[in-house]
């Protein structure tokens, strides 16, 4: 009898820990806030992948530390979008199984092209903070949001560096420059070069080349060729990090050399660039995201980035990056703080909203996003890229001059490989 007893006395500890359990459990889940982070983190960009997500991370440790969001702490569920078909996949698993309500990322742009397609179709906010590709924007899509400039700005910087900024240094006019304008041939690196293009011959410069190749290519010494043939002064290059670093390596190999080398975006602004082809590296311009030599009164949040960045990542920062991609996220809680929800359409007004001055985000700019019902909806209009210089393997800010390194002298002419030899 006695046994009976406790072994019912048992049984309804068991049920009691059943219901506890089964009533805890979503409590417990509550307690974070889940965001979606879809990036590039294994394949041909996984360096680049994984150099965002850092900036990111950041960005979640901080405001984790500040008690997170709407009281609870923010986690991240990653994708894996190694290729536009698998940035699809991921988007749909993070969407349907993982029940995001905001997907941040990518980097890529035919990835976030694609897969920014299937948040739209499911009404899930995307928020692009490093993709550069024009049509990303150009859909009419309501819950698409790019917080970094397009691959039109990216493209401006480097050739109004290249044919404005570049001629006044070495004292000669734009018009009797000759520039040659190449480029990877995905979304990304046509879009760049097509609007490079316009504005080199909107300033009069003479178009020497404008030619596109596969990232993937084992040898540009083909085209290096024809490029040499036509003795170009300025080379405006749209590259990833691997055909960047070729590009280099065969243009030494080949004695190719220019007056003013400006590359646009992630191939020449990167840590990578630099390890591959050590000192070569020097005197590179390149349009993109600002290296940690920004000048700090005009990115004000510079510092305290630096400061998480070395508590989380316990290493030097590899790349610009981390930083601008900080700043997306951070755009992006003040979003889910105005929006008081972590509802996707709640977010989706609070970003409408959104109208940050110049000045008063970390980087330096400010945030306000074109309406979806015009051209260009979704994108924030008070962003900007900057050009930074290799020098010492270091990135300099160059420009614009607001925000550029205190006392830095650009080096103009890019100095040829035979100079290079006699130092």
């Amino acid at each position: 009898m006695r046994g009976s007893k406790v072994r019912e006395a048992g049984k309804g500890l068991i049920i009691l820990a059943v219901i506890s359990i089964l009533f805890t459990a979503p409590a417990l889940a509550q307690d974070k806030i889940k965001i979606g982070v879809l990036l590039p983190f294994s394949g041909p960009l996984a360096y680049e992948g994984n150099e965002v997500f850092k900036g990111f991370e950041v960005a979640r440790v901080e405001q984790n530390e500040k008690g997170g969001l709407l009281g609870k702490q923010i986690e991240f569920l990653k994708g894996d979008a190694v290729d536009p078909k698998a940035a699809v996949g991921e988007a749909e698993r993070l969407i349907q199984v993982e029940k995001v309500s905001v997907i941040l990322g990518t980097f890529s742009s035919p990835r976030s092209y694609a897969a920014s397609t299937i948040a739209e179709k499911n009404k899930v906010v995307y928020w692009e903070t490093g993709s550069v590709g024009d049509d990303i924007t150009k859909r009419g899509y309501k819950y698409v949001f790019r917080i970094c400039p397009n691959a039109e700005d990216l493209a401006k910087a480097a050739a109004y560096f290249g044919v404005v900024v570049a001629p006044r240094i070495l004292k000669t006019p734009s018009q009797d420059l000759k520039v040659a304008v190449i480029g990877e041939n995905s979304l990304y690196g046509t879009s760049v070069s097509k609007t490079v293009k316009g504005m080199v011959e909107a300033e009069g410069a003479k178009l020497a080349a404008y030619e596109f190749y596969d990232s993937n290519t084992k040898d540009l010494s083909s085209l290096i060729l024809r490029l040499k043939a036509q003795k170009p002064d300025v080379l405006i290059p749209t590259c990833y990090v691997n055909d960047a670093i070729l590009l280099s390596r065969q243009s030494k190999q080949m004695d190719f050399n220019v007056k003013v080398f400006v590359g646009t975006g992630v191939g020449h602004n990167t840590k990578a660039l630099a390890d591959a082809i050590g000192d070569d590296v020097n005197g590179i311009l390149c349009s993109g995201w600002p290296s940690t030599t920004l000048n700090k009164k005009f990115a004000w949040g510079l510092e305290t980035f630096m400061k998480i960045y070395e508590k989380v990542w316990k290493e030097p920062i590899g790349s610009p990056h981390p930083f601008g991609n900080y700043t997306g996220a951070w755009v992006l809680w003040d979003a889910i703080k105005r929006a008081k929800s972590m509802d996707a359409e709640a977010i989706r007004k609070a970003a409408e909203a959104t109208d940050i001055p110049k000045g008063k985000t970390p980087i330096g700019w400010g945030v306000k996003f074109v309406p979806s019902d015009q051209i260009n909806g979704g994108q924030n209009m008070r962003a900007l890229w900057f050009v930074e210089q290799w020098k010492d393997k270091k990135l300099h800010c160059a420009w614009p001059d607001d925000a550029k390194e205190q006392g830095y002298q650009v080096i103009l002419p890019y100095p040829t490989w035979e100079e290079r030899k006699k130092k």
